[in-house]
This record gives structure tokens, C-alpha cells and sequence, in this order.
């Protein structure tokens, strides 16, 4: 299963350990029998996705997650495949349902050993993690890392249950250590770790049950965050009319590209104008105009060399685009005040954010009018200079940093990274669970930038504009990698793709 056919609600493991516990009491389904159906959902999922498999080496832990880890053994042991547990929680020390999957792994004759630090028994084919779960708290323990250590050096396919041991299900962080999984299976409800911070690369391919539980068990708990539908957003953008011109659909102006930037900007221009908007200029070094013209001559290159050249092009302008480029000297502080000032729809990338970090422009920011639209798109580290905090406290919980920013700046702020977080002021988070580590190119910012003020230029409201915006981006990437390869995608391949997303292609 990809991202897209999971669930779009996201929880935290509290919510879901709720959900469980409606399940059992409210609803009258055995934790028993929602163990054998998790259980059942892995060693498919380990069928589906190693087909090859006749040995499997199960890790399990104490609780439920162990009590998983047990059902996958038996079924595995039942079909004829070669089994064994390594258990880390003494077998008869566990307690109803996980007591109860491992008297059934017994029954089923799979062999049972308990990790010491001098193991010597070989770690084979498939290994199933079942060793934390999601009721980690806290750094995970030096036992538990050595066993996460080994795991990991076997260098052998891992399918984790639930979720990778030692990764945290609220933030997606590492707590100490954690299974590097080939595939995670996880149940119920969503977990937002799994889809944001390092769980994108953690978990591998995740497969998603509810187990069969009603849906009246997820009422009441509360969403943490919900997954961008690129196919929702789309359906938001306005059909041209015949008589339409370019006026209908705004003047965007691009300002960035100092010396020796001049590429970023100009990226940001020319995927601007394909996503349709109707004008859009260039304010940038005079050195760049002519290679503007030449790559797009669609686009007005405008020769700037103070501020106060701009400001004729801000009072045209629809919406303003500022950072990518721009430097952080004086020419880049000029342009980036006359964008504040101008009282336009306003998009900050790139150095116009750690401009603003450094105190350029904050008295003009915080007299701006709460009522134009004003988006950020800070990356982790940008969003510490920005928070004043460092780029560690930002990634141990992304939900709370952009809601931070998002309180602080007044803002519709996106939180790039894996699992790119969206959230404007009292507004709730979203997700993109979409995008690929080809990604980590230079450009891939300036590009989305110009997609951003491409989109509001012709109307849609920011927090649209913004969601569509980064699912476009991360999937025009899904799409080229999944023909090209991740290796060597660049910037400027994105731009016709996702000119032909916007476009239903």
C-alpha cells in the first residue's frame, strides 16, 4: 500500500491506545481477537512484501506489542515457514492477551529464546520487530539498543509492528534508537510519527488496518493533524472561463536573486508563470536580466539595484514573492522591506525568513494588517532562527513549532522535512505524506516558492494555495522518480510536471 490509500486523520498514541480501549469495552470486541487480526495483518503484509521468505526471526518485547510479535510467529510456524523468537520480556511474566499469543506460538512448536548480550544464535531471513510499540517513554534503554543495534547491522529485511521500536509515535523522533524498518504495519488509527520528522524514513512502506473495529470508535478523539488529498485540493481550483484574459488571473512579482543567486529566483519565476498566473514579473540584479529573457522571455525582467527601484513593481503586483536568492546583505534587506511595506499578499522564503531572524523589517511585520495574507516556508533550521530555539527543539515536536510560528508571525506557515507540516493561526495542521529524498537538491525551496505565489496570484485563498502547492511539488517528484530514478532530480524537472498535475494529466 502507498501513503495515498492511508487514512487521512492523525493521531498521537494516546488517542489510539483510547480507540483500543473503546474497542474492547465499549464495542465488546476480545483483545484477543483484535491481536490475531493485527497479527494476521503483518504476516500478510510479510508475505506480500517478502515472497521469498522461509525464515523468520521474531523480536518480541513485553505487553501487547510482544503479544503481536507472537501471533506473527505462529502463523508464520503454521505455514510451514522456519521460526524463531528472540524474546527480551520473560514469556511468563506476561499477562492476559500478549500471555495468551504466546502460549499459542508454543502450541504451534515455534522455538522460544531469550536475548543475552553474548547471543550466538543466528538472526535469519524476515526479521518482525515487536519489541516497544507505541507505549515508549522516555530514551530507550541500553539493552534495548544493543538488541535495536543488532537488528539493524543484520542487514536483512525488517517489517516492524505498529511501529518501529524506539521511534516516537507523536513527533516522529528517535529516542535513543531505533529499527531501521523495511515496512511497518500499524493499526486502528493513524499515527502522526510515522508520517512526519524521521519517521518518512524509519518505517519504510506502512500498511494500515483498522482492524475491523466500528468507526464510532475513533469519534471523540482528537485529530492531531490530517494528510493533504491532492485530488481534494485540485477539485478547489476554478475552471477558466472562454472569455477569460491574463488580468483574471493576478500579476505575480517574484524579488530575489543577488549576485551569484541568480538561478534560484529565476526557477521561482518561470514555475510561477506555468502554474498560471497571469503576469509575472522579476525584480533582481541586473546581471540576471539577460539571462532571464533568454530562458523565460515570458517573464518581465525587472534590473534592480536599490530598494527603491521595486516599489513601482509592488504597487502593481497581486501577490509578492520574496527570499529566494536574495542574499543577506544590504540589496536584500532593501527589497525585502519594500515587500513589507507594500501591504500586498506575501509569500517569505529562503534568506527573506533569516533576514526577518535577524530582526530586518520586524517593526514593519508587526504592524502589517492581520487581514493580507502573509505565508512562510521555513525549513527546520530557518524555523529555530525564526522560534529563537535550535533546530533540535523544532524536529522533538514539529506539530508545536508551526503552530508557534504560525501564532507568532500571524501566519500561514509551512514546516518543510519529511512530512511537511501546514498550519495558519487557530487553523489545523495538515500534512504532505508525499515527496522522496531526490528532493534533497538545491532549488527544490525556490521552486515551490514560485508555485505558491502562482496559485494565490489567481485567487486561491492561502491556506489552499499552500496545501496545493506542496502536494503539487512532492508529487511531480514522486512521479519523475518513480520513471527516472530519485538520483539526480533537479529543481527545474519538477516544473513542467507539475504543470501537468495542475492540469489533471
Amino acid at each position: 500500500m502507498t501513503s495515498k490509500n492511508l487514512p487521512q486523520n492523525l493521531y498521537t498514541a494516546d488517542s489510539v491506545r483510547a480507540m483500543d480501549a473503546c474497542a474492547i469495552n465499549d464495542h465488546q470486541i476480545p483483545g484477543a481477537v483484535l491481536m490475531k487480526r493485527a497479527g494476521r495483518v503483518c504476516f500478510g503484509a510479510l508475505q506480500s512484501h517478502f515472497p521469498c521468505a522461509q525464515t523468520v526471526t521474531v523480536f518480541c518485547g513485553g505487553g501487547n506489542n510482544g503479544g503481536d510479535g507472537y501471533v506473527v510467529a505462529a502463523l508464520a510456524q503454521a505455514a510451514g515457514m522456519a521460526v524463531q523468537v528472540i524474546y527480551l520480556s520473560e514469556p511468563m511474566e506476561l499477562t492476559g492477551d500478549a500471555q495468551r499469543a504466546y502460549q499459542y506460538a508454543l502450541q504451534e512448536g515455534v522455538a522460544c529464546r531469550a536475548f543475552t548480550s553474548d547471543y550466538a544464535m543466528p538472526i535469519q531471513g524476515v526479521i518482525v520487530d515487536a519489541l516497544l510499540g507505541t507505549g515508549l517513554r522516555g530514551e530507550v534503554r541500553l539493552q534495548m539498543v544493543e538488541v535495536i543495534n543488532k537488528i539493524n547491522a543484520a542487514g536483512l529485511p525488517v517489517l516492524s509492528v505498529d511501529i518501529p521500536s524506539g521511534l516516537c509515535a507523536d513527533t516522529g523522533q528517535s529516542l535513543g534508537a531505533v529499527v531501521q524498518a523495511d515496512v511497518t504495519c500499524t493499526f486502528i488509527g493513524l499515527k502522526l510519527g510515522l508520517l512526519t520528522g524521521d519517521g518518512p524514513s524509519l518505517c519504510g512502506q506502512v500498511v494500515f488496518s483498522d482492524l475491523e473495529v466500528p468507526n464510532a470508535v475513533l469519534t471523540g478523539q482528537p485529530v492531531v493533524a490530517q494528510r493533504i488529498l491532492l485530488e481534494m485540493l485540485l477539485m478547489q481550483v476554478p475552471t477558466r472561463r472562454k472569455a477569460a484574459h491574463k488580468g483574471d488571473f493576478g500579476h505575480s512579482l517574484i524579488i530575489g536573486g543577488d549576485i551569484g543567486y541568480g538561478g534560484a529566483a529565476l526557477m521561482s519565476a518561470e514555475v510561477c508563470a506555468r502554474m498560471g498566473s497571469g503576469l509575472t514579473s522579476l525584480a533582481t540584479r541586473p546581471e540576471n536580466v539577460t539571462a532571464a529573457n533568454v530562458r523565460v522571455p515570458e517573464v518581465m525582467a525587472i534590473p534592480i539595484t536599490a530598494g527603491v527601484d521595486v516599489e513601482e513593481w509592488v504597487n502593481k503586483a497581486t501577490v509578492i514573492a520574496v527570499g529566494p536568492g536574495l542574499g543577506k546583505f544590504a540589496w536584500g534587506e532593501q527589497l525585502l522591506l519594500a515587500a513589507l511595506m507594500a501591504q500586498k499578499p506575501l509569500v517569505i522564503d529562503a534568506d527573506g525568513l533569516n533576514l526577518i531572524a535577524q530582526g530586518i523589517g520586524g517593526r514593519v511585520l508587526a504592524q502589517r494588517d492581520v487581514n493580507i495574507p502573509l505565508i512562510l516556508t521555513p525549513h527546520p533550521g530557518e524555523a529555530a532562527r525564526l522560534l529563537k530555539t535550535s533546530n533540535e527543539a523544532v524536529q522533538n515536536d514539529r506539530v508545536a513549532a508551526v503552530k508557534a510560528l504560525a501564532d507568532q508571525y500571524k501566519a500561514t506557515v509551512l514546516l518543510k522535512g519529511a512530512g511537511s507540516l501546514i498550519a495558519g493561526p487557530g487553523t489545523p495542521v495538515t500534512l504532505c505524506s508525499d515527496g522522496n529524498p531526490g528532493m534533497a537538491s538545491g532549488g527544490m525551496g525556490d521552486v515551490l516558492t514560485g508555485i505558491i505565489a502562482g496559485l494565490m496570484a489567481q485567487s486561491l485563498a492561502p491556506l489552499t494555495a499552500l496545501q496545493l502547492a506542496v502536494t503539487l511539488h512532492a508529487a511531480a517528484a514522486d512521479r519523475l522518480a518513480q520513471r527516472h530514478g530519485q538520483r539526480g532530480l533537479l529543481a527545474t524537472d519538477l516544473i513542467q510536471e507539475a504543470r501537468a498535475l495542475i492540469n489533471g494529466k
